[in-house]
């Protein structure tokens, strides 16, 4: 599931027609079952009713929790759109920034360029080829990211440890499972052999 977003004047500018294509790119590629665009960003504020904006801002964080990936233009500069890749990084989706490298847009995105954010891969683009090319890509990299479920069986005692951490150091108590084997991998020699090797 693909949660794309970019602001207003981007998605309406006739300058560019690049939105729509990489939408209907999107589309072709999970399927429109899977495919999410931005409510929120559809229009300008003071045109629609604040009930409606609440409406589609809770719709977006909806989808965007649900989503595995989220795909972000921001050719244009957007509060919006900020506020869904934060979002989505708080939900620790892999999310592919894009950006037009057109000379009318000289913009710096600070934390969203830098390559501080492991989640967050940023590409540039001059043609629609390089769209896709860059969605083709991440596709397949996110791929081996996003996240699987798994139920896990625990004794009362480990139930009521992942409680306690639950509530006293404010985590989901899946965190604190993910966080505990994160821990343990790291430290774990055979399994960095066998990622030497690995071939799926």
């Amino acid at each position: 599931k693909v949660f794309l977003t970019s602001s207003y004047s981007f998605m309406t500018s006739n300058e560019f027609t690049f939105y729509d294509k990489t939408a209907n790119y999107i589309t072709f590629k999970v399927g429109k079952k899977n495919t999410f665009q931005s409510k929120s960003n559809t229009s300008i504020v003071d045109q629609v009713d604040i009930n409606q904006i609440t409406r589609s801002v809770r719709e977006d964080e909806k989808n965007i929790k649900s989503s595995d990936i989220m795909i972000a233009d921001i050719t244009d500069s957007s509060s919006g759109v900020g506020f869904q890749i934060a979002l989505a990084l708080n939900e620790k989706k892999p999310i592919l920034v894009l950006r037009n490298k057109s000379e009318k847009r000289k913009i710096s995105y600070g934390p969203l360029t830098s390559g501080v954010h492991s989640n967050i891969k940023y590409v540039t683009y001059s043609t629609q080829d390089d769209i896709t090319k860059a969605i083709d890509q991440f596709l397949e990299e996110a791929a081996k990211k996003i996240d699987t479920k798994f139920i896990l069986i625990i004794p009362a005692e480990i139930d009521k440890y992942l409680a306690w951490c639950s509530d006293h150091r404010r985590m989901h108590k899946a965190q604190v499972v993910r966080t505990a084997l994160e821990k343990e991998m790291v430290k774990d020699k055979e399994w960095k052999n066998y990622l030497k090797n690995d071939t799926f």
